[in-house]
């Protein structure tokens, strides 16, 4: 395949962290739009407040979506936590710093807007973001669909590719003298800790490279965030998962929408 990953820099309203960043994204099919895979094993779920909460307490940021702008919701609380602007940029593991640059002494919320149309009552596959802005053309669809097939049926050649192009993002990256993201999960919800050449995770090939995502998998989130070794999995130190709660919420009483 010509690429895999994404520069942010080349999508408007991903390019916000272009001065302080070289940042990529992967983006699959998601299952409704390829039916190749589920790649997202959360796709039918409802609600999840119930593993949301779990994740608060376990000191993991949860990224919640409100009904409104940033101006009304950043600073409040809710659950007993600080809601933070998560809309002013993508790189999610920033959240866990005050903007003095300190680390945060609590985990947070992390404050999102509304994108396009959303259905605040559906299961996550119905309202996933692969139906709004660009991602609704076909050819952004026709890329995912080759990807997500190159990924299932040539796994092997998948993960040497994507560690040429994670090799060819560090050295952009080191160019502008700025800290190279790169966002794996960008339409899927798979255990990227899975994702190895030889044994060795594609975290621990690029060190210099600072990874995050969203994920709905509460057990993935506290393998990869609790240093827990839960389900096989161990904690990586360039690797950020921010849990994500299902639905839209509203500003003013902090309740679902829809339900």
């Amino acid at each position: 395949m010509k690429n895999l990953l994404t520069k942010m820099s080349g999508n408007n309203k991903l390019n916000k962290d272009s001065e302080i960043a070289e940042s990529v994204i992967l983006q699959l099919a998601p299952y409704h739009e390829s039916k190749l895979k589920n790649l997202c094993p959360k796709a039918d779920q409802v609600c999840n407040k119930s593993e949301a909460l779990q994740m608060l307490k376990s000191g993991i940021n949860v990224a919640i979506i409100f009904d409104g702008e940033p101006s009304e919701f950043v600073g409040s609380n809710m659950f007993g936590k600080e809601i933070v602007d998560g809309v002013k940029t993508d790189l999610r593991s920033n959240d866990c710093y005050l903007p003095n640059g300190t680390f945060r002494d609590d985990n947070v919320i992390v404050g999102l807007s509304v994108k396009g149309k959303y259905d605040a009552s559906a299961p996550c596959h119905k309202s996933c973001l692969s139906k709004t802005g660009m991602n609704v053309f076909s050819q952004s669809m026709m890329a995912r669909f080759n990807r997500t097939k190159f990924y299932l049926k040539q796994k092997e050649m998948f993960l040497i590719q994507l560690d040429k192009e994670l090799t060819n993002l560090s050295k952009r990256a080191s160019k502008r003298n700025v800290q190279p993201y790169a966002r794996l999960n960008g339409l899927a919800d798979q255990r990227i800790d899975k994702w190895k050449i030889d044994g060795t995770t594609l975290f621990e090939r690029h060190p210099s490279i600072q990874f995050y995502d969203y994920t709905k998998m509460p057990h993935y989130a506290l393998a990869m965030m609790s240093n827990d070794k839960f389900n096989n999995g161990i904690a990586f130190p360039n690797y950020h998962v921010t849990f994500s709660m299902q639905g839209i919420w509203d500003i003013e009483t902090k309740e679902r929408k829809g339900i």
